[in-house]
């Protein structure tokens, strides 16, 4: 009695997949909604992703832990936040680190070839810190002041300005201990928010390369009737009324 139950239940599913393939087919359904938590938990499972910034003298690193996203009332786009860490060292010595929260607007993009969902026009409109026991900034005086050549330090006072003029002036064929020392001067100032801003550029770059990239694409499974469906039919992703919509036959 169940096996011929479960045999019905079969066959009233398959014959409502074959209806709706022809009412899509026919274009008598022209949208159907998507689950935007199915996708963003799978790419939270491919998270953590680590990025090297660059750190004149010495090494920068920031890592996406946690995604999530929701479409906001009246827009057109997808807002995402993401949960970073970001931190910086010279000569092993941790300078920085802090909790990033990044906000960023970007529109779905259906790419019918490879039959994946992904994001294009993503941009970067807030980089957050997060101020919690996690975050450190570090006075650079001291590592500022042992870049200076031995007889130069003998004759000069222990302040970062004089330092950084002595550098500039005595070495000037001496590049790299400049830069070092021009960057590190960043912390001597005790802003927080002032080393985000030197790196802001790259740290935008680097994520919206990742979140328009291969690895933030979603792959529609075929062994799923709706994505199977798309996949066959469908022709856009897009947003009306706070709800995400797969187009067919648009």
């Amino acid at each position: 009695m169940q096996g011929s139950s479960l045999e019905l239940e079969n066959i009233k599913k398959q014959w409502q997949e074959f209806i709706t393939r022809l009412l899509v087919r026919f274009g008598y359904i022209k949208q159907s909604p998507i689950d935007l938590n199915d996708i963003t938990q799978l790419v939270n499972s491919q998270l953590p992703e680590q990025f090297k910034i660059t750190i004149p003298g010495g090494d920068g690193e920031l890592t996406v832990k946690e995604i999530d996203s929701e479409i906001l009332s009246q827009k057109q786009w997808l807002q995402i936040e993401l949960m970073c860490d970001f931190s910086t060292s010279i000569k092993k010595m941790v300078l920085y680190k802090t909790h990033l929260q990044l906000i960023l607007e970007g529109s779905p993009h259906f790419n019918k070839v490879d039959k994946t969902i992904g994001l294009k026009n993503v941009k970067v409109s807030q980089i957050n810190l997060i101020s919690d026991q996690y975050s450190f900034l570090k006075d650079t005086s001291l590592l500022i002041s042992q870049l200076v050549p031995g007889p130069i330090k003998s004759i000069l006072s222990a302040t970062v300005a004089s330092t950084m003029a002595v550098l500039d002036s005595t070495i000037p064929g001496s590049k790299s201990v400049n830069d070092v020392t021009r960057y590190l001067n960043l912390y001597s100032k005790g802003s927080k928010q002032l080393v985000i801003d030197y790196h802001r550029d790259e740290i935008e770059g680097k994520i919206i390369q990742l979140m328009e990239g291969d690895s933030m694409k979603y792959l529609l499974d075929e062994n799923v009737f709706e994505e199977k469906l798309f996949a066959e039919f469908g022709t856009d992703i897009v947003i009306e009324k706070g709800q995400a919509l797969f187009v067919f036959n648009r």
